[in-house]
């Protein structure tokens, strides 16, 4: 059981940045917990029109005594390499919440470089939105999307409804125009980062790229240096572009497509009809970094492959992906 000592507080990022890294550092954060702290709790102050559309703006100060009672905790929505992601529930709060609480160690920098990169995505659609910073545990508060991962939804479904998952893909591409608008790359795209939910419509679905601990600006090489990145051997990771893992690259929209592409690829057994036009586009994305189609070459075909399919799939595309 996770638990708020009643001696703690989380607090928000404000004060200044290190210029050198663009991360707030311990000595800033120290400086920033000694801003008067609210009456109640911020998080309730959010209007319920601001979360509908969830442009969640600011680094929202939490105090722990006064959030304690206002949380209850549901259930462990799943476990990664950086940490463990909690469904709660907050009082006069009208949306999903989820917390991400970091492993040890370095549990503090893991904290402030997930926080950094979720502002950094704040004009980006199609990612989870940053409520708060947790201090005591280390940790982050942002809205919570869909009921399960791509990877667990194609593995309990069997036999996935194809326009469905093509209506995945569309969304995908378009946040991943998104953050390259922004001159930024994910760097982890994989089916286990896409959280994908259902609405009342049955081939409407909705998909969230969530895991930004690892997403830098265009330019930045794996772990900030040149050379090869470090790796556990037994593990393989052939999700990354090569170039980029070595070192050789940095990151950039040619790095993301290769995991991009290499994701799509393992979903063409579910895209039966769509993969006779995939399928080469894919072999395109994980080639050499020169001739990868760009992400708005990529939603085009998806657009186009979803416009092929017969019967009634042809009448359901239009609505949503055009």
């Amino acid at each position: 059981m996770i638990s708020f000592p009643s001696t703690s507080a989380s607090i928000c990022r404000w004060g200044a940045r290190c210029e050198k890294c663009e991360m707030v550092t311990l000595r800033q954060m120290a400086v920033a917990s000694s801003h008067p702290y609210p009456k109640k709790s911020v998080l309730s102050q959010v209007s319920a029109e601001v979360a509908r559309d969830q442009q969640l703006v600011g680094r929202l100060v939490v105090v722990a005594e006064v959030l304690k009672p206002q949380l209850t905790w549901e259930r462990s929505l799943g476990t990664g390499a950086y940490g463990t992601v909690y469904a709660v529930s907050l009082a006069d709060v009208p949306y999903a919440v989820c917390f991400k609480v970091m492993k040890e160690p370095k549990a503090l920098l893991k904290t402030l470089r997930e926080a950094d990169a979720l502002v950094l995505a704040e004009k980006a659609r199609g990612v989870p939105r940053l409520l708060a910073v947790s201090v005591n545990p280390f940790g982050i508060l942002m809205t919570r999307h869909g009921t399960m991962t791509l990877s667990s939804w194609c593995k309990e479904e069997g036999s996935v409804n194809e326009m469905c998952l093509l209506r995945v893909l569309h969304i995908l591409t378009g946040t991943l125009i998104s953050l390259h608008n922004e001159g930024l790359a994910h760097n982890d795209i994989k089916a286990n980062n896409v959280v994908v939910g259902r609405t009342d419509y049955p081939t409407r679905v909705t998909a969230t790229l969530v895991d930004l601990g690892i997403m830098t600006k265009h330019g930045v090489f794996p772990f900030k240096k040149r050379g090869p990145a470090k790796q556990d051997t037994k593990i393989p990771k052939p999700f990354y572009a090569p170039e980029w893992l070595r070192g050789e690259e940095p990151s950039s929209e040619k790095t993301d497509m290769y995991s991009f592409g290499y994701m799509v690829t393992c979903l063409l057994p579910h895209l039966p009809w769509s993969s006779l036009i995939l399928k080469d586009l894919c072999a395109r994305a994980m080639g050499s970094p020169e001739h990868r189609p760009t992400f708005e070459e990529f939603r085009e075909d998806i657009r186009r492959a979803a416009l092929s399919m017969s019967g009634p799939w042809r009448s359901s595309a239009s609505p949503y992906l055009l």
